[in-house]
């Protein structure tokens, strides 16, 4: 008994020492990708304005730490807030590698009992698929809204997109055959969820100008003339980045592209562009990565 108890801890942290290595060497990857000269361009540096764009990171993060509460309580966990803490870093960490951050459940799982794991899943993909249907709604507006961009939609196909997105949201389980144990499974978890899926919908769109506001003060930081103008672009950024696969193509790569891209389109030089992603991505991705490397525990399932 006692040797299968050791086993079992000594095979926890291998697993965590292994996915400790590959976060480390993916973010040590990312940083030297990234050209460090761009901070040496800067001609104007606000400390107010940078402080203020890493302290709503916190925020950033609790708003889907409430969404992994709530989708908890729905799947029939007594998880306490200490159990669910550790479950949101595992979540981070198995985000991270997983494009899009779409594999937060993976990590998560192993907090939760094992029949609760399966509503955690669907729940949690749930939740997800609320943060990108705002992003597409914004994103896509700002798309229809902006004749500066050359791929100017006109607004009445975006509302079509846009509604054909919502309708799918809420929708689509009834797309789903009832025949198969697991398809009839699945649509019982998620009958009587179209409330769940407006709350999820509301935090999302919290988040949402939580992130618009802390890239559009990362941006003044370093370029005091930004108005609100702008904020179009930020959108559409958000959108690219959220449905561009992050862990094959880098997602500080692609920021950098695109944020110099869009943001040029605003008189915003590409030091401001670059640096303002990059230390976006730092905020809101590396440190807290790092943060849940340290932080997370040995599932109590595996102990």
């Amino acid at each position: 008994m006692y040797k299968a108890i050791k086993n079992k801890s000594n095979a926890w942290k291998l697993l965590r020492a292994s996915v400790g290595i590959v976060v480390l060497i993916f973010i040590g990857w990312q940083i030297a990708h990234f050209n460090m000269a761009s901070f040496g361009k800067l001609r104007h540096v606000s400390p107010l304005c940078l402080v203020a764009a890493f302290l709503l990171s916190p925020l950033n993060w609790w708003f889907e730490f409430l969404k992994l509460q709530i989708l908890a309580r729905r799947a029939g966990s007594a998880a306490d807030n200490s159990a669910l803490s550790h479950a949101f870093f595992a979540g981070i960490l198995s985000a991270f590698l997983t494009p899009n951050m779409a594999g937060n459940f993976v990590g998560r799982i192993f907090y939760f009992k094992r029949q609760e794991r399966v509503p955690v899943v669907v729940y949690s993909l749930l939740a997800n698929g609320s943060q990108w249907l705002i992003t597409f709604l914004f994103g896509i507006l700002a798309l229809s809204g902006q004749c500066i961009f050359e791929l100017h939609l006109p607004l009445s196909v975006a509302w079509i997109l846009v509604l054909m997105a919502f309708i799918a949201y809420f929708f689509f389980e009834h797309l789903i055959p009832q025949k198969g144990h697991r398809k009839i499974r699945f649509r019982r978890l998620l009958s009587g969820t179209i409330g769940l899926r407006g709350i999820f919908l509301g935090i999302s769109t919290l988040r949402y100008f939580v992130f618009l506001g802390q890239f559009a003060l990362m941006i003044r930081a370093f370029y005091p003339f930004l108005g609100s103008e702008a904020l179009p672009a930020i959108s559409l950024l958000y959108l690219f980045m959220t449905f561009t696969p992050g862990l094959f193509f880098g997602k500080i790569i692609v920021r950098e592209t695109v944020a110099v891209w869009l943001l040029g389109l605003y008189a915003i030089p590409d030091a401001v562009s670059l640096s303002a992603a990059f230390l976006i991505w730092v905020a809101n991705l590396a440190l807290p990565c790092l943060l849940g490397l340290a932080f997370v525990k040995k599932p109590v399932s595996v102990s």
